[in-house]
């Protein structure tokens, strides 16, 4: 059994049968999940509804899953100016944007500024670090 088939299984008995979600974050889930299975497409529209159900507070939340969608349609040097213009507010992670271009760096093969990137997670002692290595280490 695959995680997907857990978070997809855990969900739907969250709701009615025909009956979806009014938060974003199952959505967002759902996408980073289809995104870990390269399967774009489906990640790609689940990222999509999680933005449309995002709150105008969530401005840069919603900028970081754009940045994203952009990356999955494998638009790497888009994704990178997207993620550095990315402005995150002091209650959020500052993590968030050296993450962000280490999984593009993964995504476009660029093994060592993906490294980098870890690096300099390390170095802010952020959670992120460990996941952003893991995927360097399942690089080809």
């Amino acid at each position: 059994m695959f995680a997907s088939d857990l978070i997809e299984s855990s969900w739907s008995w969250s709701f009615l049968p025909g009956q979806l979600p009014t938060e974003y974050l199952p959505f967002k889930e759902l996408a980073r999940v289809y995104s870990h299975k390269q399967k774009n497409a489906e990640a790609i529209d689940y990222y999509e509804r999680a933005i449309s159900l995002m709150k105008g507070d969530q401005t840069w939340l919603v900028d970081i899953l754009r940045c994203r969608i952009v990356r999955l349609r494998t638009q790497y040097a888009q994704s990178i100016a997207c993620i550095q213009s990315v402005k995150i507010p002091s209650s959020g992670d500052p993590a968030q944007i050296p993450y962000e271009l280490g999984l593009t760096y993964v995504a476009s093969g660029n093994k060592q500024n993906a490294r980098a990137k870890y690096e300099q997670l390390k170095q802010m002692k952020s959670s992120l670090a460990e996941d952003l290595l893991r995927q360097i280490n399942d690089m080809k």
